[in-house]
């Protein structure tokens, strides 16, 4: 049990690519970018567990899979960011250069010196979570065209701010702590805090594969 608990990260991401396997619906248009952030998912929270599991294997320290995290990251500002020019009316070019500007600064110091690696985290949740909600006031402002909770975009959507608005709060604080507990300062089991990022993931992931049953 205490083993899948602490992979949630990478089986909740799986369960969406196995779901998309068994239903093999069309794959085009913006569902293609969301899938594509599923599967980048899967592949930066699995190369993140190899980076550690791996040096441990063979006798040695494990490695620093915090650039690994960092580039995970990228990947889901770019995926989404041509996910969500496709759904949205609103192009909200001022919010992106907003959110590009730190982006790339954050960049360049998670690069140089390895650290503060979720902060950028939090920048991109801030800029999602945005996004998501231009989503819903479009809807909500146009006459009803269709039945909401029978579109698949309507699911990926609420996945996707459920995910970055409650994660938020653990993307922002956990350098703090991990800082601490390297220097001694807090106890190491303040680092199970992260667990609370895979639950959400977990959800979140619960609303995709929902998504996908949706999709003709």
């Amino acid at each position: 049990m205490s083993f899948l608990f602490y992979n949630l990260d990478i089986i909740g991401p799986l369960s969406i690519l196995v779901y998309l396997l068994f239903r093999k619906p069309k794959i085009e248009g913006a569902f293609l970018w969301f899938v594509l952030f599923a599967a980048a998912l899967l592949v930066s929270n699995i190369s993140a567990l190899l980076v550690q599991v791996i040096p441990t294997y063979f006798g040695k320290k494990p490695g620093m899979n915090l650039f690994v995290y960092h580039i995970g990251c990228t990947a889901y500002a770019v995926i989404l960011s041509k996910f969500f020019s496709m759904v949205l009316k609103s192009k909200s070019y001022i919010l992106d250069v907003f959110f590009l500007v730190p982006f790339l600064i954050l960049s360049v110091l998670n690069i140089v010196y390895l650290n503060r690696t979720f902060t950028i985290y939090g920048v991109t949740s801030i800029w999602v979570v945005v996004k998501c909600l231009t989503y819903y006031a479009q809807k909500f402002q146009e006459p009803p065209k269709e039945d909401l909770v029978s579109s698949w975009l309507f699911w990926a959507i609420s996945g996707l701010f459920l995910y970055f608005s409650v994660a938020f709060f653990t993307f922002i604080t956990y350098d703090f702590f991990t800082i601490g507990v390297i220097k001694g300062i807090m106890p190491r089991s303040v680092a199970a805090f992260w667990n609370v990022q895979n639950v959400i993931l977990a959800v979140s992931c619960l609303f995709y594969i929902k998504a996908i049953g949706c999709k003709e």
